[in-house]
């Protein structure tokens, strides 16, 4: 009797051992059905992070495009800082300013460019104010009537 028992809990024992070992079928066909109920959710996705990164590419490229544009510049205008602090410090006061000039035109706000203007515009001025009595004396005193007044007064 107690070996039929044994073989009667062996055989049991056998049988949750073999069912444990296969899978439900409800189990499975529930994961068939959640995997293909996932994949088309999946891929739409992935085509829609794929779509925004086609749109996101040319304005990628085009902001690289205006950040090398800016560095080329940066560094042209560098240049021509240089060319004007130069010409101030020659004393070609006249060309300090054009230069500057033109650095303001393609840089409004270059606090370099506004410094190089406004000191070269104020030596130019002391030059002329310095030349002004000695050009000033060599004119005919008749010709100065006629350039301060319009009118040539005789002596």
């Amino acid at each position: 009797m107690i070996i039929v028992l044994i073989l009667m809990l062996v055989g049991i024992g056998a049988v949750i051992v073999t069912r444990q070992g296969q899978k439900s079928p409800l189990l499975e066909q529930a994961r068939m059905q959640a995997t293909q109920q996932a994949k088309p959710t999946a891929l739409e996705e992935a085509r829609r992070v794929e779509a925004e990164a086609q749109k996101a590419k040319p304005m990628a490229m085009d902001e690289a495009k205006k950040l090398q544009e800016a560095a080329e510049l940066q560094a042209a205008l560098g240049g021509l800082i240089a060319q004007a602090k130069s010409l101030l410090e020659s004393g070609e006061y006249q060309e300090a300013i054009d230069t500057a000039k033109n650095i303001l035109s393609q840089d409004a706000n270059n606090t370099e460019a506004i410094s190089i203007l406004e000191t070269a515009t104020a030596r130019l001025n002391e030059l002329v104010q310095q030349q002004e009595p000695a050009l000033m004396s060599d004119v005919p005193k008749g010709a100065l009537n006629v350039l301060t007044t319009g009118v040539d007064i005789p002596q």
